[in-house]
C-alpha cells in the first residue's frame, strides 16, 4: 500500500477486494468490503461503517433507530442487527479488541453507535469545512473519520496512515504523487473510493463531498495511546 493508490466504484465487489487486499498487506488487522442485506453482522470483527443508500430502519433487541444515507455507524463484534428496507453499508474492519466501553455484556447490550450525517460541530481542516465523525483525538476507537467538505485543500501527505475517501458527493479529482511538483490528477465521483497509501501527497478539489477514514497500523495506533496518555 505505500507509495500505492487505488480507485473503485464502492458497489464494484471486485475492485473493493482489490484495495481490501492492498490495505490487509499494509496492516493485516484492517480490511474492507461493501454489503447489502437486511442485517448487520460483523463476527469478531469491529465494523466502522458507513450507510451509502436509502434510509434503513435499525433494530437491535428492542431498540429501533433510522439511519440515512451518510450516517456513519460502529457496529460491535457477536451481534446481529436487522434492517428495513435492505441497507447498502461500506465498511472498515478491524480483527481485533472492541473499545473498552463497547466491550464484553456493555457492547453486547448496546449493539451499535450511530452518528448521523447532519450532526457534529463544523470546524476547519487542511482540506475545507470539517465534521468530525470519531475524532482522530478519540483513541477509544481503532479507527477515525469524519465528513468534508473540500474547499481550498492543500497538498499534504502521510508517513504511516492510509487515507480513504468515499465521495458522498460532487465530482472531480484527487491529484495524487510522489511529491508536490508530481501530482497526477485521479477523476472520482460520487459512489466512488479513493485509498492513498503513505508517502503519497494528495489534494482534492474544491466541490466534493467526502467522508474520510484514516486507517493507522496497529503499532502506530499503539504508539498514540501511550502518547496521549503521558501528556
Amino acid at each position: 500500500m505505500k507509495g500505492q493508490y487505488f480507485v473503485a466504484d464502492a458497489r464494484d465487489a471486485i475492485a473493493v477486494k482489490q484495495i481490501s487486499r492492498a490495505i490487509t498487506a499494509w496492516e493485516p488487522l484492517l480490511s474492507l468490503k461493501f454489503t447489502r442485506g437486511e442485517s448487520l453482522y460483523g463476527g469478531i470483527l469491529v465494523s466502522y461503517g458507513l450507510s451509502v443508500g436509502e434510509p434503513t430502519m435499525l433494530t437491535f433487541r428492542d431498540r429501533h433507530q433510522e439511519m440515512n444515507s451518510g450516517d456513519a455507524i460502529v457496529l460491535v463484534p457477536s451481534v446481529r442487527v436487522d434492517t428495513k428496507p435492505t441497507a447498502d453499508v461500506l465498511w472498515i474492519c478491524h480483527e481485533g479488541l472492541a473499545p473498552e466501553h463497547l466491550r464484553d455484556p456493555v457492547g453486547l447490550a448496546l449493539g451499535f453507535e450511530r452518528f448521523p450525517f447532519a450532526g457534529g460541530a463544523e470546524d476547519h481542516s487542511i482540506c475545507g469545512r470539517r465534521r468530525q465523525v470519531l475524532p482522530t483525538t478519540d483513541l477509544r476507537y481503532r479507527v477515525q473519520y469524519h465528513f468534508v467538505e473540500i474547499e481550498n485543500a492543500e497538498p499534504h501527505m502521510h508517513d504511516d496512515m492510509v487515507e480513504l475517501y468515499y465521495v458522498l458527493s460532487g465530482e472531480g479529482e484527487v491529484r495524487v504523487g510522489p511529491s508536490q511538483d508530481q501530482l497526477t490528477g485521479v477523476h472520482i465521483r460520487a459512489g466512488q473510493l479513493l485509498a492513498i497509501g503513505p508517502g503519497l501527497f494528495h489534494v482534492p478539489s474544491n466541490g466534493l463531498g467526502m467522508c474520510i477514514w484514516f486507517l493507522h497500523t496497529e503499532m502506530a495506533h499503539r504508539r498514540r495511546v501511550r502518547e496521549a496518555a503521558a501528556r
